[in-house]
């Protein structure tokens, strides 16, 4: 097992594409262009967008 917990990218995605992207598809631009930092917690992730609307998901922790 790795030393740090890891990231799905498709996850991250997906999350972004449900709560920042229109139409729900993924689209690095409209990410870039939109998202000011995203923070990972233990258990939930915040995206903070640049016109200060912020996004919490909750983390679910894996077995492995």
């Amino acid at each position: 097992m790795p030393p740090f917990p890891y990231f799905d990218e498709k996850w991250a995605q997906k999350v972004l594409s449900e709560n920042i992207c229109e139409n729900g598809v993924y689209d690095e631009e409209i990410v870039r262009n939109k998202v000011d930092c995203i923070f990972v917690f233990s258990n939930k992730l915040e995206i903070c967008c640049k016109d200060e609307r912020k996004f919490n998901v909750k983390l679910l922790q894996s077995k492995m």
